[in-house]
């Protein structure tokens, strides 16, 4: 039970520890102390939430063991005191004391004859049956002799004889008679005390029946020796003989054995039938979760078998239920029962147990149970030991399975594990117990109990696993709800940020076509006449005149008249540098290109392969004012020997790459979530954002330093 104890720990904590893993997530970073608080809160009354898993499964294992207890049919064997054999046909009881040590079984040696039906009136003279005597051992079948070198077959008679001795047995000395193969007569010093179906010679004159009673009273006036017979036929079944042990006691208690034992086979019916129809409805309520229909269907299968083995209590209240279909029924609730379970274990973990293995074991159970209905019980009762050779192989993996879905943590897989053992291990010593391999006794219907208990413990650890995640959902809205005029605040100061960086944005287009109609205007008003100035003093040059000073005077005005024109001019192009649009933004980009150089000592390389680069105004001069400052930004802080600028045209997209060999030695920032500080990094990134594109900047080695920008273009073309 402590084991038991530990499995439910370590299946309830492994989720917990989750849970609390994620509590406590927040609760180190400084900026959401509140949050982390919030978190802390949730771990505590997810802790105060838990279920004692212990008391739980101590309790309800008391329970089982109570139930197990008050119904045991099993004697109970003093200290000490060990029960006698039969040997050569004789049990020698005149030292046993029915009231101290209870019911003693009548297992040893008893005589058997072969072809011979004993009882009142014998078939032959005592000498004679002397000579053809052989001594079977109870329990047992008679397939194990050999008469005359030959194994004796499994249909047939015969006839089992024991003499007891006895001193003061009790008042009312009975036997408790179990199922015989597959008729009984049994007989008592010459009198019948007990039958079950009729014992014939051949099938026609015999008729099968497993009705396993208490027979009358079979004490004497005076002590001394009782002779016990029992006729046995088999033609309805693989073998024959006395099956099971004969117990010899005081009717009384002979008489509440049996009664325990039907008792413990109903409580059985009715519990496993109560959990079938339970399982059902929750499968009807929830039909994704086949698992509840596989083990509903498990439980009223192995409903109706508790009816049947060892004491086939279905036979005290169905006694017309012919033996055909009494076997029938026993066997296909056996072989059904297995690839339902396998189905169940499939849906309660998918990952560990491939799907062909519960298909391929319904196709052979399947094709074994067609065999049970169509054909006699003579010949389907020899498929037992296929079928055990079948299922071996597949009830082994299915443990393998869920042992590996244990080591992968899967809701109630400790559980499933553990019913799994216990069923497994008992169905294997009922196997052999069947099989009359050994001669222990029968713990399937216990295993059955824990078994189902345990596959109804796995599955409500799946409900209380959503049941707990639901809650804590529910927890998180409420702590959501109450913090949710906080987050609408913060939310509102992040609109308000967004809002004012649009109107920034807005505020600087607006500038920046201010400033190129200011440039326009310039260009096509102001520039038009300081031109038409030059060449008016141009041609007043080119005349004769005779004052010397009046020409002096001319000269002079005309250069003060060029100078400001050009001032003039590289105003304008300071405003207005891109006038032509896509086809002279490269020719722009050489004349800042020709400029740095001069004034910086600095080469400027160009790489432009498609001078041909389809973009409107705006994005010309946004890309211009976006090298200029790169440039700026280079020859003041990076102090490089050269900079190349490469322009990369292709499916409509602009590459701008900027590179200089400077002594960058602070690595700049990746993107723009990082420039926190840099007028001209800034700057550059949003006049590439202005123009839809992206800007990103970094360091490559020791001293390159690397500016790019990529647009993406519209469609249209400029000729």
């Amino acid at each position: 039970m402590i084991i038991l104890a530990k499995f439910a720990i370590l299946e309830e904590g492994a989720d917990r520890y989750h849970e609390i893993i994620k509590a406590t997530t927040y609760c180190h970073n400084p900026k959401k102390r509140k949050k982390g608080r919030m978190n802390k809160n949730l771990m505590k009354e997810q802790l105060s939430h838990r279920s004692p898993p212990l008391i739980t499964l101590l309790f309800m294992l008391l329970l089982v063991g109570l139930f197990y207890a008050l119904l045991q049919t099993a004697p109970r064997k003093s200290a000490g005191i060990s029960y006698p054999l039969a040997k050569n046909g004789v049990m020698d009881l005149r030292k046993w004391d029915f009231d101290k040590d209870g019911p003693v079984p009548l297992k040893g040696e008893w005589e058997f004859y072969w072809n011979t039906l004993l009882g009142p009136r014998q078939e032959s003279s005592p000498e004679k049956t002397r000579k053809e005597v052989l001594y079977a051992s109870v329990p047992g079948t008679w397939t194990s002799l050999e008469r005359e070198g030959v194994k004796l077959p499994g249909t047939g008679f015969a006839s089992y004889r024991l003499t007891l001795l006895l001193d003061n047995p009790p008042e009312d000395l009975a036997v408790q008679a179990k199922t015989a193969g597959t008729t009984l007569a049994l007989f008592a010093d010459g009198r019948l005390v007990m039958s079950a179906g009729v014992t014939g010679r051949s099938r026609e004159s015999s008729q099968a029946a497993f009705r396993p009673a208490t027979t009358e009273s079979i004490s004497k006036d005076s002590p001394g020796r009782i002779i016990i017979e029992a006729q046995v036929s088999n033609w309805e079944y693989r073998t024959g003989g006395l099956w099971r042990s004969f117990w010899l006691g005081d009717r009384p208690t002979l008489e509440e054995w049996r009664w325990n034992a039907d008792s413990r086979s109903l409580i059985l019916l009715s519990s496993l039938m109560m959990m079938a129809f339970y399982h059902f409805a929750l499968f009807v309520m929830r039909p994704s979760d086949r698992f509840f229909l596989f083990l509903g269907l498990y439980c009223f299968l192995l409903a109706f078998r508790a009816l049947f083995p060892v004491d086939y209590t279905i036979s005290r209240y169905l006694p017309d239920l012919p033996f055909q279909w009494l076997i029938r029924i026993e066997y296909l609730t056996f072989f059904l029962a297995i690839p339902v379970a396998i189905y169940l274990f499939h849906a309660m973990y998918p990952a560990e147990l491939r799907r062909w293995i519960p298909r391929a074991t319904l196709i052979g159970s399947g094709l074994f149970s067609l065999v049970v209905l169509f054909t006699d019980t003579r010949f389907f009762t020899n498929l037992i030991y296929p079928f055990y050779l079948f299922i071996t192989p597949v009830i082994l993996y299915t443990l393998a399975a869920i042992f590996r879905a244990a080591l992968h943590r899967r809701l109630g897989a400790l559980f499933s594990l553990l019913g799994a053992i216990i069923l497994a291990g008992a169905t294997f010593n009922d196997i052999l117990y069947a099989s009359f391999v050994i001669r222990s006794r029968t713990y399937i219907q216990l295993a059955l109990i824990l078994f189902v208990f345990f596959q109804a413990l796995a599955l409500s650890r799946r409900l209380t696993h959503v049941l707990q995640k639901e809650e804590d959902l529910s927890k998180s809205l409420k702590e959501l709800n109450e913090n949710l005029e906080e987050m609408v605040e913060e939310r509102s100061k992040k609109l308000q940020e967004s809002y004012d960086e649009v109107k920034n944005l807005e505020l600087i287009q607006a500038g920046e076509k201010e400033r190129q109609h200011l440039g326009r205007t310039l260009h096509d008003s102001l520039g038009q006449s300081v031109h038409a100035l030059e060449l008016f003093t141009t041609s007043l040059l080119s005349r004769e005149v005779s004052s010397e000073s009046y020409h002096t005077s001319i000269s002079r005005l005309n250069m003060i008249i060029g100078e400001l024109k050009n001032s003039f001019y590289d105003m304008i192009h300071q405003l207005y540098p891109v006038s032509g649009g896509a086809f002279s933004l490269i020719d722009s980009v050489r004349n800042l290109a020709l400029k740095t150089s001069d004034r910086y000592s600095v080469p400027v390389k160009i790489f432009c392969p498609n001078e041909r680069i389809p973009c409107d105004e705006n994005t010309a001069v946004n890309l211009y004012y976006l090298i200029s400052e790169a440039l700026l930004n280079s020859v003041k802080h990076a102090k490089p020997s050269r900079i190349s600028i490469d322009l990369l045209y292709r499916n409509r997209n602009l590459d701008m790459i900027i590179t200089n060999d400077g002594l960058n030695k602070k690595i700049a920032p990746k993107d723009d979530s990082e420039m926190e500080s840099g007028n001209g990094m800034r700057i550059m990134n949003f006049r590439a954002r202005s123009i839809g594109g992206t800007f990103r900047s970094e360091q490559e080695g020791e001293g390159t330093f690397i500016v790019s920008v990529h647009v993406p273009l519209k469609e249209e073309q400029y000729d």
